[in-house]
């Protein structure tokens, strides 16, 4: 699971055994910014997804910047709240985590991921739920 957890609000009170980090508003005043990229090409490839398609044989398809965008910000199926919170359940390979990760980093939800044993445990995953207060 995740060692380190970056937020902007305090979770210590969720004993997640993690370590911190607090991107507060000082945390930008303080930072470096002369590095971070300003150009934002919406074509540029995101990802590789692959596919068997129609023959079968595992084929690449280039997934762009846009695309991502597209599937998580003003969608018309899903309305996002500040308060939300995303559990991510999609294995990484899965193409659906793109909905999981992307969904909630680009609308300011929290991320939470889950070690695989623990959601695959009916009991400790019901235990995390009630934790982090899913529902």
């Amino acid at each position: 699971g995740a060692t380190t957890i970056l937020t902007d609000t305090d979770t210590e009170r969720f004993n997640l055994n993690t370590i911190n980090v607090s991107l507060n508003e000082n945390f930008y005043k303080l930072s470096n910014t002369s590095n971070i990229l300003r150009n934002f090409d919406a074509e540029a490839p995101a990802y590789i997804m692959y596919t068997s398609g129609s023959t079968g044989t595992p084929k690449g398809v280039l997934i762009a910047n846009r695309s991502i965008v597209r599937l998580v910000k003003n969608t018309n199926f899903i309305k996002f709240n500040k308060n939300d919170r995303m559990l991510q359940t999609g294995s990484i390979v899965f193409d659906a985590c793109t909905f999981e990760i992307w969904g909630a980093l680009l609308n300011g939800l929290s991320l939470y991921i889950i070690k695989k044993e623990d959601l695959l445990n009916a009991h400790t995953l019901k235990n995390y739920i009630e934790k982090i207060k899913f529902l």
